[in-house]
């Protein structure tokens, strides 16, 4: 024997019984179709808020907090936006621009390389061509720590003065 399609509401009593109702009680039809757009409406706010956390938010920039125990920054912050141009520009294009970097951290003490650091930022990498999100973007100490061996990162840490152990 074959089964026969389902047709939904093809029953003429049940069809009678629900335009009945819905004549009846017009306003709790109009409810029932104003939850239905809030369910659509709360799941795109969902996804598109998924979206944002993923693509931006989870890998935004915190920048460090100065030690007030330390000296003061032995620059202005203004030089420190300088010098933190000038380690993006060495480091971006092809091969590493090492003597740039040291030139451009010679001489800061720990406070004035953490406002270096932070006037880095995360900033995105060569690699990144589509840009979308901030995924792939990296802080001052993830650049250096991508593009230079551990011999060259041991003398950039020695460049800080009062040490850069523990900085990057």
């Amino acid at each position: 024997m074959k089964k026969r399609g389902s047709k939904g509401l093809g029953n003429p009593a049940t069809m009678a019984a629900v335009t009945s109702y819905a004549a009846k009680n017009p306003k709790m039809v109009n409810k029932a179709v104003n939850v239905g757009f809030v369910l659509v409406g709360l799941t795109i706010a969902s996804i598109g808020g998924f979206a944002f956390y993923t693509l931006y938010w989870k890998n935004r920039f915190i920048p460090i907090k100065t030690n007030p125990n330390d000296r003061a920054s032995n620059i202005t912050p203004s030089e420190a936006n300088l010098r933190a141009q000038k380690l993006y520009n060495a480091m971006v294009g092809v091969g590493n621009g090492y003597k740039q970097v040291y030139e451009a951290l010679k001489g800061l003490n720990r406070n004035a390389f953490v406002l270096v650091y932070n006037a880095f930022g995360k900033r995105k990498p060569a690699t990144d061509v589509l840009g979308f999100g901030n995924k792939n973007h990296m802080t001052l100490t993830e650049w250096m720590a991508d593009q230079f061996s551990h011999s060259e990162l041991q003398n950039l840490r020695f460049l800080i003065q009062g040490g850069g152990q523990g900085l990057f």
